[in-house]
């Protein structure tokens, strides 16, 4: 199927209740439901530490919580928990070029974790974005990969490394404090 086919199907599912989100990956149309509160104070955690780095190291961009990012040429579109991008890109359209992208950030949801470490594993690399960072609060750990780079299954990042909470991650100029990070309920 072809890809604006795909996105005026994705366009329509979006019409559903606020509890379900559409994204694009290859030739699959995914909806997904949305996530559990403890989930977005991850991701509001993570945007407060990184926003103000971004902000003071690269003036112009910052640390924005679920703009989408599409990339037609590879049948992508996927929404992040997280995203570092142009702030002025935001202004329009509806979903983030690429180009205006420096890193993506997503928090594994309790139900689906392959979603994260194997499915945008791929997309992400092959949609060209730099730095992809896992927070998983079911193993208390953060994973950042980065590099990415042309691999013998297709785009593959090239380096991975991970901390468990309550070590930092640095990211290039920006250090991620992992302390802070809420752990799902063990039950």
């Amino acid at each position: 199927m072809d890809y604006a086919r795909m996105v005026e199907i994705a366009d329509e599912l979006a019409k559903l209740p606020e509890s379900w989100a559409v994204e694009i990956s290859g030739d699959n149309v995914i909806v997904i439901m949305a996530p559990s509160n403890p989930h977005e104070l991850n991701v509001r955690r993570a945007r407060q530490q990184l926003d103000p780095q971004v902000q003071r190291t690269r003036p112009g961009w910052v640390a924005e919580n679920g703009p989408e990012v599409a990339v037609p040429g590879v049948k992508r579109k996927r929404r992040p928990d997280l995203v570092v991008c142009r702030e002025s890109a935001l202004e329009h359209g509806t979903a983030l070029n690429v180009a205006d992208v420096l890193l993506v950030l997503e928090v594994v949801s309790p139900g689906n974790p392959e979603s994260d470490y194997a499915d945008k594993a791929v997309d992400y690399p092959t949609m060209g974005i730099g730095e992809y960072v896992i927070l998983d609060p079911r193993k208390g750990t953060v994973v950042r990969h980065h590099g990415p780079a042309e691999g013998e299954d297709g785009p593959r990042y090239q380096y991975s490394s991970t901390v468990p909470f309550g070590e930092p991650l640095h990211l290039g100029e920006w250090v991620l404090e992992t302390d802070t990070f809420l752990r799902y309920n063990q039950d």
